[in-house]
């Protein structure tokens, strides 16, 4: 026999309990739930990165032919500024080179040599 949303939660409510807490050592912790939400500190990693293989660009350049003059990786530590009307190549998880307003993922642009078309 169906019963209303509120009848079904009723039911569960009678048929469980509450499970006391226990501190563990995080090696016995597998498959286990969390007491407590658990709040990160700071982040990390502690600089913006891309969250795909792309292009940093900035947005005045869309629909553009634009130089790609270097490219970042994961764990580079780069020290570049991105300039007006050039693209810097981006691989997942590097750092987002200061002035980039967009990454455009790889599968959108055209490349063409050392240059690339943008959407």
């Amino acid at each position: 026999m169906p019963v209303s949303i509120l009848e079904a939660l009723d039911i569960i409510y009678e048929k469980t309990s509450v499970l006391n807490a226990e501190l563990l050592p995080i090696e016995l912790t597998l498959g286990r739930v969390m007491h407590e939400d658990s709040i990160a500190t700071f982040d990390l990693p502690r600089f913006k990165n891309s969250a795909m293989d792309g292009y940093a660009v900035k947005c005045c350049d869309a629909g553009t032919r634009i130089p790609s003059k270097s490219i970042i990786y994961a764990g580079d530590n780069p020290s570049i500024c991105l300039e007006n009307h050039s693209a810097i190549k981006i691989m997942t998880g590097a750092p987002i080179p200061e002035g980039t307003e967009a990454v455009v993922p790889v599968e959108n642009v055209t490349v063409h040599g050392q240059d690339i078309s943008l959407p």
